[in-house]
């Protein structure tokens, strides 16, 4: 057992999990292989980034949620390269950008930007995993911390998935809050053109299926509040026109035969972090990842100005 000096707090290392050390202090094996990867990005992590990540991290592990998540970008970074390095993933370490993502999407290496609403072919990361990958887990989930740009006369604006035939898809589906359409299937974020969206949120998302794709749960909250709770039993499928196509951050496809299907809206606005998570999150620990991950913001110095 060791004690270890950690965002400014000593914590007891019951599991000797700090045992890799960095040039900023010890860390777990996770965490140091991400900020390598950064390196090699040509971004070296600040302290303040590092010691808020690692206070993270370890608080999920506390509460038993960090198994839970499958895909984590925690956004730190001062390129595209360095911004699209997953400290957990299902198939690839890094993303892809698409349709010319590059440093003008990089919101002061705080996180992502997209300055205008498009259509077809709109920059996005490639997360590298498919609606079968999804399937997979039985359950399916996000964490974003977000700030939504009114797109005035454009009416739609995707925030991510993958789209498959419109509408008999888990992956398309969504609920109006307050003039605001908050997808949990496809955790899209969209809007009818209120100015009143823009302002920065925490979205947690948990949806769950049996083995024979049956829906049963079914639930979104935002900043804490439940703006979705159902209980459902809709059969899922992957029926008629399925393409399998891969994931995106920042723009999904609601048109199968629009020119470029796999990228056609794209989202308008800001994201500060993206975590993914399977089946075995449960919903009752919304509360405490959304304090955490608004306290993580506001350690690193993410918060929307």
């Amino acid at each position: 057992m060791a004690f270890i000096l950690k965002s400014n707090k000593v914590v007891i290392d019951l599991n000797n999990d700090y045992k890799y050390l960095t040039a900023l202090g010890p860390t777990t094996k996770d965490i140091y292989d991400y900020v390598n990867e950064l390196k090699i990005k040509d971004y070296l992590i600040t302290q303040n980034e590092f010691d808020s990540l690692n206070s993270y991290v370890s608080s999920l592990k506390e509460i038993g949620a960090w198994n839970s998540f499958v895909e984590f970008l925690p956004l730190f970074g001062n390129n595209v390269n360095a911004q699209m390095v997953k400290l957990k993933y299902i198939n690839n370490k890094n993303g892809v950008s698409v349709n010319n993502f590059n440093n003008a999407n990089v919101d002061n290496g705080k996180g992502l930007i997209w300055n205008e609403h498009t259509r077809y072919e709109s920059p996005c990361i490639d997360l590298g995993f498919t609606q079968n990958d999804v399937f997979n887990l039985k359950g399916f989930g996000s964490v974003i911390h977000s700030k939504y740009k009114s797109p005035g006369v454009h009416n739609y604006s995707s925030f991510f998935g993958a789209g498959v035939s419109y509408p008999d898809s888990i992956f398309l589906h969504s609920a109006n809050i307050n003039g605001t359409n908050i997808g949990s299937k496809l955790l899209q974020r969209a809007s009818t053109g209120a100015t009143n969206l823009a302002i920065a949120n925490t979205i947690f998302s948990i949806q769950k299926w049996t083995t024979n794709k049956s829906l049963y749960e079914d639930k979104v909250y935002v900043d804490g509040i439940s703006v979705i709770n159902n209980n459902v039993t809709t059969t899922l499928s992957l029926t008629g026109v399925h393409n399998n196509t891969s994931f995106y951050l920042g723009a999904t496809n609601v048109d199968i035969v629009s020119p470029n299907f796999n990228t056609e809206y794209s989202f308008y606005g800001g994201i500060r972090f993206f975590a993914l998570h399977d089946a075995s999150m449960s919903f009752t620990m919304q509360e405490e990842i959304t304090n955490l991950t608004n306290s993580f913001i506001l350690q690193s110095g993410k918060t929307f100005i």
